[in-house]
């Protein structure tokens, strides 16, 4: 039997958060049913239950769910049952609903009725204001909704791109009317408004669009009449409930593409010539320096030179296309490539003849064909395709091969090119889909990927989205957040920005503390893909101050440090990025989503929701986009802490919310929270192995808990690149785990934990055996008794850095139905678990604060500075002390801490040595704000500057 991993997903209120966000551990699921599931595939149906559906005269109703319906009027041509680019399923399970017909004064109205909502519609006439109106059943009996009406509270999708330069745009598409610079014009830019909205409804138009039936795209009948003779919309009327909007907005239109995992590591381009030797040796410099690299995308000049558009390898700098890809390969990186179709095909192409052989002869060059779908997969199948990574020999023409796993599709020549005969067909829409069906249509298993723009409602199917060369500015950051999260509205999860970019402009390119910011949103956000628009090369070469800097490696060391560590951490965290990838492909909830997903009755959620947003279900990244103060280089920031307990993973501590926090930050500092309930599944990063890390299945699994009452995660797991998922090949590991007191012994808490494998029924390929798994928890002493079922192997360590313990369990199967239970009694200790909130945010401000200093050497003593050396030393002092001690030694911290602003004050300075003294005493207010618990400085008085050695 194939079972679904879709049927263990938790249950929608657990998705929200909502009033009960202290039991929103998104990890809990019933396994006890997953045997009963049966995967079904369940092709879509444009076309609806005739039990779903009223007509009256020219207009035709369709209740899709309790909260969704579709009208369409249509004065000439028939009703559209045929699947459009935004809509392919209308097969739903049809909702409970009556309808009847009421006289009125002067005109006849037909009246449907949800548990939602009620819809009144005048007989005869077409959509206007007055004859088609919504009423909210809990309401008081005015209108909700009426035909035309304005979208004030609408929270806005996305759009087709920021090229151009664009630093941020209007997302708002009644403001993007602009004739003449179509960067700002709603129509070229595919505008989409949300299914989301503070009105509570919502409207997807698809009035006029093209029809998509398998023979290709056509234009729907009456498609140029005016929208009064013709109408056809979807209400989506959820309320302030958009979890339930999104949701069905994708029984719709369909399901999220689920990227493979090695698109969520880490990606590297560049705009440059690129030839066998610098792709080797680019390769390299990420792996001797232990950078993390899972993909490597050729721009274009990988192709013949002299056209923007090619298809075939430019010999002379790659003499053995094959021999370089087999090599990438070896070293465990997948490849991509950039393509401009717009140019059509060229006789000169390798694969011409057999271009020709499926679309006939030809005389000459071939011009591009949006509307000819045998033009669109004749490209695919005869010329993309034989540049394609193939491994499956039942369908690799031409045999197995290295290639290509992404094309980039980076059309950009006008979205009615070639395009007339079909009303509102656009390029961009013909080339995502056609490229996201290719493989599947040729019956390989190999998840099709693209990179590409925006095409309307309905692109949330295919990953990723390309948003343009946009401005490398700091206004250019500060939008990316809101306008990533946006995208959400609309189903869109994985929209991919250049990192690194950059301009020449002497003000801009030497600003790394905007490169560094850069990279660490990149690393937070959906896909982490480095890239230089072609800054880095030009007559700038030849200047004294150069060209912007795209390698890596090529930031100041400081800066380094932290812009390598954000990649490391990214592919720490692929665990819990892909598993809510996953999770996004089942639900629709984008990967980054808006604060107001969850608290949608909160204010503040829709105000904070620029800056920032979930990571998937457990985390929250506040990612700083503004340049830090001249005076003492630390940021100004806020962050919102949602209603419910989150852990601070910046500080170390519990926070409850609602709470708005000011911030003072350091560069190498990013706000993040976690649920407090959450089990955040990471893996080791190993240094020696940092290529393909995304693309390997998962070795150990480290989990990170915070020693709340009770916790919960979960690690999906597939092949990462085909889709043998819906052959049942899958994996899904949950752990949970929860505290209570040991009624034998006041002194000691139990924790008991559960790790539980549900599996599809079939191995996937690279699945490990057995594997460990290890749980790091926070702010208490280690275990002194730990046991575990299965016959299971445990071992506790100390883990000086959260002020907590690892608990190992060795050799774990992961075969389905294993299920181990372990139990820790662990030593209480209050005190720890009070005072050591905070101390290690604290802790590296001071040590912060002690480089601040020592990096102009500026002279210190035991009376001068000794209360900073002994609180930067705190950390250390936990390393070698025994574990029943760290309390003490976080209250001398605390003792220290506060004692050392006013030795700094009291020291002679020279007139260049006071910035740094300023810097060093903004970095102690900021750690002295995070003492908030009262008792917890040591009571011994200041201590001397050995008390921790």
């Amino acid at each position: 039997m194939i079972v679904s991993p879709a049927v263990l997903l938790p249950h929608s209120e657990f998705l929200v958060g909502r009033s009960m966000v202290k039991s929103c551990c998104l990890g809990v699921v019933a396994l006890v049913a997953f045997t009963q599931a049966v995967y079904l595939a369940g092709a879509d149906d444009p076309v609806a239950d005739p039990k779903a559906v009223v007509v009256e005269g020219k207009a035709r109703f369709t209740v899709l769910t309790d909260r969704l319906i579709r009208c369409e009027f249509v004065d000439s041509g028939g009703f559209v049952d045929e699947p459009t680019y935004a809509v392919v399923n209308r097969r739903l399970p049809v909702p409970d609903f009556k309808h009847h017909t009421e006289e009125g004064l002067f005109d006849k109205n037909l009246i449907i009725e949800t548990q939602s909502f009620k819809l009144q519609y005048t007989i005869g006439k077409p959509f206007t204001a007055h004859s088609l109106r919504i009423f909210d059943k809990k309401g008081l009996g005015s209108p909700w909704w009426h035909f035309g009406q304005q979208a004030q509270g609408n929270l806005f999708g996305t759009v087709r791109t920021l090229d151009g330069g664009l630093e941020k745009i209007d997302l708002n598409c009644s403001n993007l009317n602009n004739a003449t610079d179509l960067r700002l014009n709603a129509t070229e830019q595919h505008c989409s408004l949300g299914v989301v909205s503070k009105d509570g409804w919502a409207v997807l138009s698809d009035t006029a669009m093209p029809l998509w039936p398998a023979t290709g795209p056509t234009e729907r009948a009456g498609a140029r009449q005016p929208m009064d003779r013709s109408s056809d919309i979807y209400l989506f009327l959820h309320g302030r409930d958009y979890v339930a909007a999104i949701k069905d907005m994708i029984a719709i239109s369909g399901k999220p593409a689920l990227p493979p995992k090695y698109s969520l590591g880490v990606i590297f381009t560049r705009w440059f010539d690129f030839d066998d030797d610098l792709v080797r040796q680019t390769i390299h410099e990420f792996e001797t320096r232990s950078y993390p690299l899972d993909m490597f995308i050729f721009d274009m000049n990988w192709h013949t030179h002299g056209p923007w558009g090619g298809y075939s390898w430019a010999k002379s700098e790659f003499p053995s296309v094959q021999g370089l890809m087999r090599w990438m390969r070896s070293r465990g990186l997948r490849m991509g490539a950039n393509i401009h179709d717009a140019d059509g095909v060229r006789q000169s192409e390798d694969h011409f003849p057999d271009f020709e052989a499926l679309v006939g002869p030809s005389s000459g060059d071939v011009a591009f064909q949006p509307t000819n779908q045998s033009y669109t997969q004749a490209v695919d199948d005869a010329i993309l395709a034989p540049l394609e990574r193939c491994d499956e020999p039942a369908v690799c023409k031409g045999g197995v091969r290295e290639g290509f796993n992404l094309w980039w599709s980076d059309y950009q020549q006008g979205e009615r090119l070639a395009c007339d005969s079909v009303l509102n067909l656009n390029p961009t829409a013909v080339l995502n889909k056609a490229r996201t069906e290719s493989r599947s249509r040729r019956g390989e298993r190999e998840r099709s990927l693209i990179l590409s723009r925006w095409p309307g409602m309905g692109g949330h199917r295919s990953a990723l989205g390309f948003s343009g060369d946009q401005s490398h500015t700091w206004e250019g950051l500060r939008f990316l957040p809101y306008f990533t999260a946006r995208a959400a509205n609309v189903g869109f999860g994985f929209w991919s920005h250049d990192i690194y970019g950059g301009t020449i402009d002497k003000f801009v390119q030497q600003d790394w503390e905007l490169r560094t910011r850069w990279i660490q949103f990149g690393a937070l956000s959906p896909v982490m893909r480095f890239h230089d628009k072609g800054e880095g090369t030009g007559a700038c070469a030849d200047t004294a101050l150069g060209c912007s800097r795209i390698w890596p490696w090529d930031s100041p060391t400081k800066n380094y440090a932290l812009e390598r560590r954000a990649a490391v951490e990214r592919t720490e965290l692929l665990p819990y990025i892909y598993t809510s990838a996953w999770r996004a492909s089942e639900t629709g909830l984008a990967l980054v989503r808006p604060m107001y997903f969850a608290f949608s009755q909160e204010t503040s959620a829709y105000e904070e929701s620029n800056d920032q947003y979930f990571f998937g279900d457990d985390l929250v990244v506040s990612p700083v986009t503004t340049k830090s103060s001249e005076n003492d280089g630390l940021v100004s920031w806020k962050l919102w802490v949602p209603p419910g307990e989150w852990w601070d993973l910046l500080d170390g501590r519990f926070l409850e919310g609602p709470l708005l926090r000011p911030l003072r930050l350091d560069l190498s500092e990013v706000p993040t929270l976690a649920r407090a309930n959450a089990m955040l599944p990471k893996q080791p990063f190993d240094p020696s192995k940092p290529l393909g890390a995304a693309d390997r299945a998962y070795g150990d699994i480290r989990w990170e808990a915070f020693t709340y009452s009770s916790g919960s995660g979960q690690v999906f797991e597939d092949d990462g690149h085909t889709t043998d998922r819906s052959l049942g090949k899958w994996l899904l590991t949950t752990l949970s785990y929860s505290a209570v007191p040991d009624t034998a012994d006041p002194g000691f808490k139990v924790i008991t934990a559960r790790l539980q494998i549900a599996s599809g029924g079939l191995p996937f390929d690279g699945c490990p055996t057995a594997r460990d798994h290890l749980l790091r928890f926070h702010l208490t002493r280690p275990a002194a008794n730990f046991s575990a079922s299965a016959g299971i192997r445990v071992s506790v360590e100390e883990f000086p850095e959260g002020l907590g313990f690892i608990a190992h369990l060795h050799a774990v199967p992961t075969a389905a139905k294993t299920e181990v239970v372990m139990t820790l009694r662990v030593p209480e200790d209050a005190q720890l678990a009070t005072c050591g909130q905070g101390f290690m945010g604290a802790a590296r401000r001071a040590q912060l604060a002690k480089l601040t200093l020592d990096e102009a050497n500026i002279f210190y003593d035991e009376k001068s500075r000794g209360h900073l050396q002994s609180a930067a030393a705190a950390v250390a002092a936990v390393r070698y002390r025994d574990a029943a001690e760290w309390s003490e030694v976080v209250k001398d911290f605390w003792q220290n801490l506060a004692f050392a602003p006013d030795q700094l004050d009291a020291l002679q300075l020279q007139v260049p040595e006071e910035p740094r003294r300023q810097r060093a005493l903004a970095l102690l207010r900021e750690a002295q704000r995070l003492a908030l618990t009262p008792g917890c400085a040591s009571s011994r008085g200041p201590a001397p500057r050995d008390t921790f050695v």
